[in-house]
C-alpha cells in the first residue's frame, strides 16, 4: 500500500500538469505574430469610434437637431401651390321644331396660384418651443458625453482587469517553477535517504495545487480579454501594454476641492438642470394653449376658359382670363375644453417639480461617487507601501527558507508555508498597483474631467 501511494500523487501530478500546458499550446500567440500592441488610448479610440452605445447617444444628439428644425419651421409661412386644367364637351340637340334649343359646346380651363398659411399664439408659444428644442439639443450633447465617459471607465476597467489576470497567470507559472523545482530536489534527497516519504508527499500534493490554480488564472485570463473584446472591437489574440503611469492624482488637495469641482463638471449634473429648465419653460408652452391663436392666410389666384361652340345655331367662341388675391385674418379662442387644458398646465407643474427632485438626487449621487472614488484611491494609495514591504519581505523569507531547507533547518511544511506567502504577496501587490490605477481614474470621471480629452470617436 506505501508503495501505491507515490504512484497515484505522481499520475495525478502529471495529468494536472498536462491539463495546465494544453491551453498554453492551444493560445500559443507571441507578440510578434499578433502585431500591434493597444494602450489604454487605443482602446479609447477604438470604443469612441464603435462601440454601439456610443452610436445611440449620437442619433439622439441628431433627433434633437431635427427638432429644432421642426420647432423653426412652425415660424415660417407655409407656401402652397396649386394649379388644374379642366376640358369638358358638351352636345345638346332637342326637337327640330325648335332648333334654336340646340347646344354645342367646347370648354377648357387652366387654372393656376399659390397660397400662404401663417398661424402663431399671441404668447409666443411657438418661440417658446423653439427655445425648448435649443436646450434639447445641449441635453442631448451632454448626455453624449456621459455616455462616452461610463463606457471609457468600463474599458478602462477591463483593461486593467485583462492586465491583473496576466500578472496573476504569470505569478502562478512562476510558482509552478518553483514547486517543481523544489520537488525535484526533494526526490534526489528521498534517494539519499536525506528525508521522509512524507516530504515527498507534501511536495507533490502542493504542486498540484499549483497546476490547478494555473489553469484557474488561465481561464480567467481568458475570461477578461474576452470581456474586453465585447466592449472594443479587438482581433481575437490582442496585446495589451503596461500604462506608462496613474497620472496626476487629484486626492492630494482633499476632498472638498474635489465636490466642487465635480457639482460644477459632472455631465449628469448638467443634464439634469436642463431637464429642469425644460420643465419650466414646458409650464409656459402649455399654458400658451389658452391664449387666442392668430392665423393669416393670403392667396393669389389666376385662371384662362376658352369656350368653343354653337348655341341655336350661332357660332360661340370667347376667352375668359381672371386673376386676383385674397388676404385674410383669423382669431380663434377656445371657450371651453372641458377642463383639459386645466389638466394639461397641472401635469406640467408636476414634471417640473419632478425635474427639481431628479437634479437634487443627481447631486447627492455625484457627492457619493466622489467621496467612494476618493476614500478608495486613498485605501488603494495606503496599501501600496505596506504590501512592497511585505513583498519584499516575502521574497527573502523564501530564499532565507530555502537556504534552512537545504541545511536541513527546516521541513517541508516551512518550504510550502513560504512559497504561499510570496504567492500571495505577489498577489496582493499587483492588485493594489492595478487598483491605484484604475482608482485614479474612476476618480477623474467622478468628478467629470474627461478620461480622453479631446476623442471624438469618429472614424
Amino acid at each position: 500500500m506505501t508503495l501505491k501511494r507515490p504512484t497515484l500523487a505522481t499520475g495525478l501530478a502529471l495529468l494536472v500538469w498536462l491539463l495546465a500546458a494544453w491551453p498554453c499550446s492551444a493560445e500559443g500567440t507571441t507578440p510578434e505574430a499578433v502585431g500591434k500592441a493597444y494602450s489604454l488610448d487605443d482602446l479609447y479610440d477604438l470604443a469612441l469610434a464603435r462601440a454601439e452605445a456610443v452610436k445611440i447617444a449620437r442619433e439622439n444628439v441628431v433627433i434633437a437637431r431635427k427638432d429644432k428644425t421642426r420647432a423653426l419651421s412652425v415660424l415660417i409661412p407655409s407656401v402652397t401651390a396649386f394649379g388644374s386644367y379642366t376640358l369638358s364637351d358638351t352636345d345638346q340637340a332637342t326637337d327640330p321644331v325648335l332648333p334654336s334649343e340646340s347646344f354645342d359646346l367646347k370648354t377648357g380651363a387652366l387654372g393656376w396660384g399659390l397660397r400662404f398659411d401663417q398661424s402663431f399664439t399671441l404668447n409666443g408659444r411657438e418661440l417658446i418651443a423653439l427655445d425648448i428644442s435649443r436646450d434639447q439639443i445641449t441635453r442631448s450633447e451632454t448626455d453624449l458625453t456621459t455616455v462616452q465617459e461610463r463606457y471609457l471607465l468600463e474599458v478602462a476597467t477591463a483593461y486593467f482587469q485583462v492586465l491583473r489576470a496576466a500578472k496573476g497567470l504569470e505569478i502562478s507559472k512562476a510558482s509552478v517553477a518553483r514547486l517543481e523545482k523544489h520537488r525535484d530536489y526533494v526526490a534526489a534527497r528521498l534517494k539519499l535517504d536525506d528525508v521522509t516519504k512524507t516530504d515527498m508527499y507534501r511536495a507533490e500534493s502542493e504542486l498540484s495545487d499549483a497546476r490547478a490554480a494555473l489553469i484557474a488564472d488561465q481561464n480567467r485570463h481568458l475570461r477578461s480579454q474576452a470581456a474586453l473584446m465585447s466592449l472594443v472591437d479587438l482581433p481575437e489574440h490582442f496585446v495589451l501594454k503596461e500604462p506608462d503611469g496613474a497620472g496626476p492624482e487629484q486626492a492630494a488637495a482633499g476632498v472638498e476641492p474635489l465636490l466642487g469641482q465635480g457639482l460644477a463638471l459632472r455631465p449628469e449634473i448638467r443634464s439634469a438642470e436642463l431637464d429642469r429648465v425644460v420643465a419650466e419653460k414646458s409650464v409656459d408652452l402649455t399654458q400658451g394653449d389658452r391664449w387666442p391663436v392668430l392665423s393669416i392666410e393670403g392667396q393669389y389666384a389666376w385662371s384662362d376658359e376658352a369656350n368653343e361652340g354653337t348655341l341655336g345655331g350661332a357660332a360661340l367662341d370667347y376667352d375668359k382670363d381672371i386673376s386676383g388675391y385674397s388676404l385674410a385674418a383669423k382669431l380663434s379662442f377656445t371657450l371651453f375644453d372641458g377642463g383639459l387644458k386645466r389638466a394639461e398646465t397641472a401635469q406640467a407643474r408636476a414634471r417640473e417639480r419632478q425635474a427639481r427632485h431628479a437634479l437634487d438626487e443627481t447631486k447627492k449621487k455625484v457627492v457619493l461617487d466622489i467621496r467612494d472614488a476618493y476614500l478608495n484611491l486613498s485605501t488603494q494609495k495606503g496599501q501600496l507601501a505596506s504590501l512592497s514591504d511585505k513583498l519584499a519581505f516575502a521574497r527573502e523569507n523564501y530564499r532565507s527558507v530555502s537556504e534552512m531547507y537545504r541545511h536541513g533547518l527546516a521541513n517541508s511544511v516551512d518550504m510550502m508555508d513560504a512559497n504561499t506567502l510570496l504567492v500571495s504577496s505577489e498577489r496582493e501587490l499587483s492588485d493594489a498597483q492595478y487598483g491605484y490605477q484604475l482608482a485614479v481614474l474612476a476618480l477623474k470621471r467622478a468628478t467629470g474631467e474627461r478620461l480622453a480629452p479631446g476623442g471624438t470617436g469618429k472614424e
